[in-house]
C-alpha cells in the first residue's frame, strides 16, 4: 500500500528533503511568487525495490485577489430591502475586511458584526427614483497589500 512508498516532493526544481520520505503523502509550502507567475511541485513515487517508479508534475499558478459581487445592477424599490453578497478569491486569508461604500460614503457596520461579505440595505420609503453608486475594498487584515476593489449600481424605482 502506500505507506511502503516514498515520495520525493520537489519545490521550482529544489528538492524538499525534510518534506520527503516514507508515507510522506503531502508538504507544505509558502508562496513566494508574485501574481502572475507559478510554483512547479514534482513529485517522484518509489517503492523500496524501485519496482514502482512514477513521476508526476504539477504547475499552480500565481493569482491576484479577486472580490466580485453576485450581481453588476442591483434594482429595489422604496420600502425594500436588498442584499449584496460579496465572493472573495485568491487571498492568502479568510481574516478580511470590508470596505463598503454607497455613493461613496461608507457604509458602518458594527465591529466584531460577522457576515461582513454580505451587505442588507434598507431601502427608505421616501426614497427617489435614481441610482447610486456602490463600491467595495476588501483586504487582508493580516496582509493589507492584498486588496481587491468592486463595484455596481444600485437603481432605485418609484
Amino acid at each position: 500500500g502506500r505507506a511502503r512508498l516514498n515520495y520525493y516532493w520537489y519545490l521550482d526544481g529544489i528538492y524538499m528533503k525534510t518534506s520527503s520520505g516514507l508515507a510522506r503523502t503531502s508538504f507544505d509550502f509558502t508562496v513566494s511568487e508574485w501574481a502572475g507567475f507559478s510554483h512547479q511541485i514534482k513529485l517522484i513515487l518509489q517503492n523500496q525495490d524501485r519496482s514502482i517508479n512514477e513521476e508526476a508534475r504539477l504547475n499552480i499558478a500565481i493569482k491576484e485577489p479577486k472580490i466580485t459581487l453576485d450581481r453588476e445592477s442591483y434594482f429595489a424599490s422604496p420600502g425594500e430591502k436588498i442584499s449584496l453578497i460579496a465572493k472573495p478569491y485568491h487571498f492568502t486569508s479568510s481574516n478580511l475586511a470590508y470596505d463598503w461604500r454607497l455613493d461613496n460614503e461608507k457604509v458602518v457596520i458594527p465591529r466584531g458584526t460577522t457576515g461582513q461579505e454580505i451587505l442588507t440595505i434598507d431601502i427608505h420609503p421616501q426614497a427617489r427614483a435614481g441610482e447610486q453608486s456602490i463600491s467595495l475594498t476588501t483586504s487582508n487584515s493580516l496582509d493589507l497589500s492584498e486588496r481587491a476593489r468592486a463595484r455596481a449600481t444600485l437603481f432605485i424605482n418609484q
